[in-house]
């Protein structure tokens, strides 16, 4: 760790620190804005096998530190908040998939960094939201953050300059040396993901500030950066995202928002005219991924391949089948398997299948639960639209594509 990253984390939470104690809500929305910016390669490194305080921890247990002096919060209180049952049973699963664990010590760090970190995230942001101003601030914080990390993508795009180049040696970065475009994110199928999320979160808005031009010109280039920030990460799933995202847009929202998603499609063909290289890249791609043989297309088969690799795995014991092998433990299980597609054998050692992983890590129970929480806040979001009028319908409808985005991402990322 450099002393340019030591003074970056000591300044943010120090910033953040008084900001929160005399305004906390706007403490809030700064935090998210700087949950989705910063790059997880800031860190402070630990050593002897424990888990690194990234800026993204340290602030996250800053914001806990600070909700229970704020708000000396009650068991009963916290309760109340939707999906805490539902959270605490599956962290309760997953707490019995670590106890099991073919690797404790692993599994303990990805429990306490993925189970624990998002239950504590989720208890403080949501106690933190009373009303629908706070809803829409938090919103415009989510908006504002994935327009600026679509910047740096375009920026990077066009003069291969990425500002953490000058914080982090590359060798933090690995895949920055492969001439990805990544933005501040570790992985271009996270960042095409994150801005394939936030464009269906900005066109919800486009209808929300009749009054303001230059919002409304803030939005329309907000959804235009964030599209083609996405383009540039050069991820199939995300840009098939996109397509799903504008196709639940279309048949969900409003009229008047209808004839933007086609005006977004008319634009869209004038620049594939203009920019051949674009539609021969795309089509390029999607050809290849049907193919079989190809790269690409064995990319795609591989991710499909790991539903049955990780249920074969679970199969050989009866606790694991239920529970699994233990978070986080499909990056040191050794599972060998032959591909169906190739009739090769290969080693499993990537998991790009988020729900398969889940399936290896914490057996069928831990995968149904997460599984079942995933389409309850789904359906929850239904409910509330079909009650909804204008404008709240089309913010409702842009928070339901980007979970929808969100969930077809984690079944087959590509």
């Amino acid at each position: 760790m450099n002393f340019t990253t030591l003074f970056i984390i000591a300044s943010t939470l120090f910033a953040l620190t008084y900001i929160l104690y005399f305004d906390f809500k706007k403490g809030i929305n700064i935090a998210v804005f700087l949950f989705i910016f910063f790059s997880p390669a800031i860190a402070i490194e630990t050593g002897g096998g424990l888990p690194k305080f990234t800026i993204h921890r340290l602030i996250l247990i800053l914001l806990f530190m600070m909700w229970v002096i704020r708000f000396k919060p009650k068991l009963k209180e916290i309760s109340k908040i939707p999906f805490i049952p539902f959270l605490a049973l599956i962290a309760f699963s997953n707490f019995i998939s670590l106890w099991i664990s073919v690797d404790f010590g692993f599994s303990l760090k990805g429990y306490l960094s993925f189970t624990i970190e998002i239950f504590i995230f989720y208890i403080v942001i949501a106690s933190s939201i009373a009303d629908e101003n706070d809803i829409l601030n938090v919103l415009k914080s989510i908006i504002l953050s994935l327009t600026l990390v679509a910047v740096f993508a375009v920026v990077e795009k066009y003069t291969r300059f990425n500002p953490l180049n000058l914080i982090l040696p590359v060798r933090e970065r690995p895949l920055a040396a492969m001439n990805d475009v990544l933005s501040t994110f570790p992985h271009r199928i996270l960042l095409g993901t994150a801005l394939a999320m936030g464009w269906p979160l900005v066109f919800g808005l486009t209808n929300y500030f009749k009054e303001s031009h230059l919002k409304k010109l803030l939005l329309w280039s907000s959804i235009i950066l964030l599209l083609a920030g996405c383009y540039f990460s050069n991820s199939r799933g995300p840009w098939l995202a996109i397509i799903i995202s504008g196709a639940l847009i279309l048949f969900f929202s409003s009229s008047k928002t209808k004839m933007k998603i086609f005006l977004i499609c008319g634009f869209v063909m004038i620049g594939l005219l203009l920019s051949p290289g674009v539609w021969e890249t795309i089509s390029g791609r999607a050809t290849a991924t049907l193919e079989q043989g190809t790269f690409k297309g064995n990319t795609y088969q591989y991710r499909w391949e790991l539903w049955r690799i990780a249920y074969d795995k679970i199969k050989e014991s009866n606790m694991k089948i239920f529970f699994g092998y233990g978070p986080g433990t499909h990056e040191v299980l050794e599972i060998f398997g032959t591909l169906s597609y190739s009739g090769m054998d290969h080693e499993f050692g990537s998991w790009d299948n988020h729900y398969a992983a889940e399936l290896l890590e914490t057996g069928l129970i831990g995968l149904a639960l997460l599984l079942i929480l995933d389409f309850s806040i789904l359906r929850q979001f239904f409910k509330t639209l079909k009650k909804s009028a204008l404008p709240d319908k089309d913010v409702l409808t842009g928070i339901i594509a980007s979970i929808i985005v969100m969930i077809f991402m984690k079944t087959n990322v590509q």
